[in-house]
């Protein structure tokens, strides 16, 4: 911005378990439009995971994954 002041945005913080248990049970209650998803959705557990996916990304939620561990090979599935 030329000459005017510079807009910053609020510092990033890290989201807590219970932030993302309520986004994700939202995400799969409901689409982004607040729609209730209907049952083929409902039984079809990665058309499910695709639409949280796509929630938490409309929710601008920032998700890191860090190097898997020992015990994890830093796939969920």
């Amino acid at each position: 911005m030329e000459g005017g002041a510079a807009v910053s945005a609020p510092p990033l913080t890290s989201a807590r378990p219970e932030d993302l248990r309520e986004t994700v049970f939202y995400a799969s209650r409901f689409s982004p439009t607040g729609k209730p998803h209907g049952t083929r959705l409902r039984d079809d557990p990665e058309g499910m995971a695709d639409a949280v996916v796509t929630y938490l990304q409309l929710a601008t939620s920032l998700i890191f994954q860090g190097p898997p561990t020992r015990q994890h090979s830093g796939r969920i599935c």
